[in-house]
């Protein structure tokens, strides 16, 4: 189990399975990094109102996020 800021509601796995990226719901939506080796929260990003779908670059160097109710 990982801490969170909010309910989480989509994952993606980096490549070499280091870092798991989730989005965090609701209307102060977050993205989260999470160091998989010991569940340390790395980084933290605004997303907008309930992001979901975490989705990698084929390279690793962008995560994209839908925020449904932004439009964005």
């Amino acid at each position: 189990t990982f801490a969170l800021p909010a309910a989480p509601n989509g994952l993606a796995l980096s490549a070499d399975g280091t870092l798991l990226y989730v989005t965090c719901g609701g209307a102060d939506g977050r993205v989260c990094a999470i160091r998989t080796t010991d569940g340390a929260l790395v980084q933290e990003w605004p997303a907008g109102h309930t992001p979901t779908a975490p989705a990698l670059s084929p390279d690793g160097l962008t995560l994209y996020a839908c925020s449904q109710f932004n439009d964005q």
